[in-house]
Formats: C-alpha cells, structure tokens, sequence
C-alpha cells in the first residue's frame, strides 16, 4: 500500500506515555476545531482556551502555528484511517475490498468522525489557493486516498473481476467525485437522501465496470 510521509510532528515533551496521552488529547481537540474553524481559526491561543490549558504548555509540544496545523492533519489522518481505511481492509481481496473501502467512506460522511464534516475536504477548500507545507499536505492525503482506491481497483481487475478495458485511475476518479459530493451533503435537510444517492451511484459505477460472466461473452460472441 501507498505509504504516507508524516507530517511535522510536535515538540515532545517527553518520553512518558502521559505526554503522549497528553499530546493525542490536544490534537484530537485541534482537529474537531478545526474542522468546524478551519485550520486558520486554529491557533495555539484558542486551542488554549478550549483545552483550559495555559498557552505556554500547549507552546511546549508545538513551537509555531504552523506545526500545530501539521500535527493536527497527521492525527486527523490517523483517525480517518481508523474508522474507514483499516476496517475496509478486513474485506476479501478484490471488488469486495474497492466496495468496502467506498462504502466505509460513506458510513464516515453520514456520521462523521469529526463535528464540522469531512477534516479533509473542508481544510482543502480552505487552502486549495494558498502554497505551502500546510496546502502539501492536506493534497498528499487526498492523493493517497485516490491511489487507494486507484490500487484496489487495479487488484481486482488482476483478479479478473473488473473488465480488462477499465481504467484503475479513470474510475477512482469517478469514485471519488461522487463520494466528494456526499461531503457537502452532510448539512444539508436533504443529507440521508444524498447519502443515499451517492450508494447507489458507487455500486452503478462498480457495476459498469463488472467483467461478464464468461457464459455470457460466449453468447456475446456467437450473436455477433
């Protein structure tokens, strides 16, 4: 699988498990806010003020905003790693996997880890126009869900259970176009029927994609 370079991390304060404890506290705290603040709004002066921690031991683990905007898409890729990525894993090889990982990532739209929606797609919008570590990666991340998905396909077709005229990049492309759409979704009055839309648009997709059975290429070919 794609590996993921890690994000600048914060300052250690220390070997101990409480400070690490410590630190998965703040940036799970970090990552809720800003997926409802925007990762701009995230600073070590409110985060401060949310945790009731004082900013010099927040300043302690992370010596600038931007190495808390870092740390907190690190962790906030872990999370969604967590609840879609690796129970999507679990799935039997091929198609049911490429499923698995589509319908996971909905399940997580319709209930999200986060209060603000999808971490990801939100903090995205917000830096899509702005250069910098911050805006690489935030990309990088979706970049890997796309090869994900990009991979799995490609998997399935080698196990012959997606037509050998698929394009693996063209329909996690399309994958996730659909799957992006069920993001804005998610505040919607409308929610459960989008998220529904967007079901089945994943399984139409994934069945179009769907080798025949060799019974019917047989009949395919003696019609012709």
């Amino acid at each position: 699988m794609l590996k993921l370079k890690k994000a600048k991390g914060p300052r250690r304060s220390g070997p101990s498990s409480g400070g690490a404890r410590r630190v998965e506290t703040i940036l799970h705290a970090a990552a809720n806010l800003a997926s409802t603040e925007g990762l701009e709004g995230l600073t070590i002066g409110t985060l401060a003020e949310r945790l009731e921690m004082s900013k010099s031991g927040l300043f302690a683990h992370f010596g600038s905003k931007e190495e808390l905007q870092l740390a907190t898409i690190e962790a906030a890729a872990d999370r969604v790693t967590k609840v879609v990525i690796e129970p999507a894993l679990q799935a039997p090889r091929g198609i049911g996997r490429l499923t698995a990982a589509c319908d996971k990532l909905i399940d997580y739209l319709a209930k999200p880890e986060f209060p603000g929606g999808c971490f990801f797609n939100m903090t995205r919008a917000e830096f899509h126009a702005r250069p910098g570590p911050v805006r690489d990666a935030i990309a990088e991340r979706k970049l890997y869900w796309r090869q994900l998905l990009a991979d799995l396909a490609t998997e399935a077709q080698t196990r012959g259970e997606l037509a050998d005229g698929v394009d693996p990049g063209q329909l996690a492309f399309e994958l996730e176009a659909v799957m992006d759409a069920a993001t804005w979704s998610v505040v919607d009055k409308s929610k459960q029927r989008e998220i529904e839309h967007s079901r089945r648009a994943v399984r139409r997709i994934l069945g179009q994609g769907l080798r025949p059975p060799s019974g019917s290429l047989d009949r395919m070919k003696s019609n012709s």
